[in-house]
């Protein structure tokens, strides 16, 4: 039991932080907005999209590290490396391209292809492991594990349909569309991590008492 505890624990640290960086492709909406408020200016699109992907590779490679706390245990290291190294060559990338030629990352009120591929394929990759967790989950004879997938796999699909809408052509709509969307999936994966005693308990009795209704 306490070694479950703490690789829990463990996945649910990198997890949290992965997350966190994840959003970071948001962060420059706010910076903008208070830029406007406060300024009356707003970011160069260069800076911008460099903000937008900065902690792209940061984010797969935490989130890496938390899949492989719960899943694929035999491949870890492997998969670690892996992804450390293209987080290596992702944030050089950037980093020399905003220096030396930004439109390189993004211009206009669109990404380059380059980063919009780059960020399709960690999306991707998020999302597929992330499905695994949700499968492993669902397979489960324990209705707390089975309740968090449910809540993991909403949070998922919402964020492919937020990731295919930010990777669009930006406008006021789209900007609120995905905020909106965002707030939703970041509230169902935190209850498919974390799952609060009074969530949990309210749906597992409302669950408990309509298996109860069908075998009467």
């Amino acid at each position: 039991a306490s070694k479950y505890f703490k690789y829990k624990l463990k996945a649910l640290f990198f997890v949290g932080l992965s997350w966190i960086f994840l959003l970071s492709a948001f962060w420059p909406y706010s910076i903008d907005f208070i830029l406007m408020l406060t300024t009356g200016t707003a970011l160069d699109k260069g800076t911008y999209w460099f903000l937008v992907f900065l902690f792209y590779p940061l984010f797969i490679v935490l989130w890496m590290f938390g899949f492989t706390e719960l899943l694929y245990h035999s491949k870890r290291k492997i998969l670690r490396i892996i992804f450390i190294i293209q987080a290596v060559v992702g944030e050089a990338f950037l980093i020399i391209a905003y220096f030396t030629d930004s439109t390189l990352i993004g211009s206009g009120e669109t990404p380059s292809i380059i980063t919009s591929i780059y960020a399709m394929v960690l999306i991707i990759i998020f999302l597929i492991t992330g499905l695994l967790l949700v499968r492993n989950g669902l397979k489960s004879d324990n209705k707390e594990i089975r309740l968090k997938a449910i809540f993991l796999l909403v949070s998922f699909i919402l964020f492919g349909v937020t990731t295919s809408v930010a990777l669009g052509e930006e406008t006021e709509l789209s900007r609120i569309i995905i905020i909106s969307i965002l707030v939703i999936t970041a509230f169902c994966f935190y209850i498919g991590f974390i799952l609060p005693e009074f969530i949990k308990n309210r749906l597992l009795k409302d669950y408990s008492e309509k298996e109860m209704e069908l075998k009467v």
